[in-house]
């Protein structure tokens, strides 16, 4: 497995040229973090603070795109990117920079959200992600889930498996106590803690 990754490079059009090359070499899996913090270098060395610069990031990130499709990588290309508010729609519509190209040619979208907090005896200690499926060509569209991620940075495994547990009825809750049953003994305990 080859990862490849790119650090500190200051022009759109850089960056694209590296991510191209990475996928006609064969890297595994290409990320790119994050599409709208890409400047095109007409944005950089324009003098005319005035100029109306719509649409140069969107032409930008449609190409690279477009370039990283037609290389035909055979792995995969990760790109993170920002919800914007769209000041041309509803007040509070979220948008993506890259224009509508962005939902043409991607394979898939994920929108990720911050939904509460994880605390431990007071003290916050993570936060729950929602993901939500917002376009799929490679499975079934719409899907979410609810992720709980750790500040020490990984996915909390045994809080997702307790999930599983109280929906299939393996485990009992009743406000903050779970009851399990093991090899035939009934347990009592009190947090999600505990377990």
């Amino acid at each position: 497995l080859s990862v490849g990754r790119l650090v500190n490079v200051a022009l759109g059009e850089d960056a694209a040229e590296v991510m191209v090359g990475a996928a006609r070499a064969g890297v595994d899996i290409n990320a790119l973090d994050s599409l709208a913090a890409l400047y095109p270098k007409k944005m950089v060395e324009e003098d005319d603070f005035d100029k109306n610069f719509m649409g140069y990031r969107a032409r930008l990130i449609n190409r690279l795109i477009e370039t990283l499709i037609a290389a035909k990588p055979a792995g995969a290309i990760v790109c993170t990117n920002q919800v914007r508010d769209n000041f041309s729609s509803m007040p509070g519509a979220p948008d993506m920079p890259g224009g509508r190209g962005m939902k043409h040619y991607t394979s898939l979208i994920l929108r990720l959200s911050r939904e509460g907090w994880i605390e431990d005896q007071g003290k916050r200690v993570g936060f729950n992600i929602r993901v939500v499926c917002a376009k799929s060509k490679v499975g079934t569209p719409f899907g979410e889930c609810l992720l709980p991620f750790r500040f020490r940075g990984d996915i909390d495994m045994r809080s997702l498996l307790l999930d599983r547990a109280l929906e299939h009825g393996l485990v009992l809750q009743r406000g903050p106590w779970y009851y399990l049953t093991v090899a035939g003994e009934e347990h009592k305990l009190q947090g999600r803690n505990s377990l």
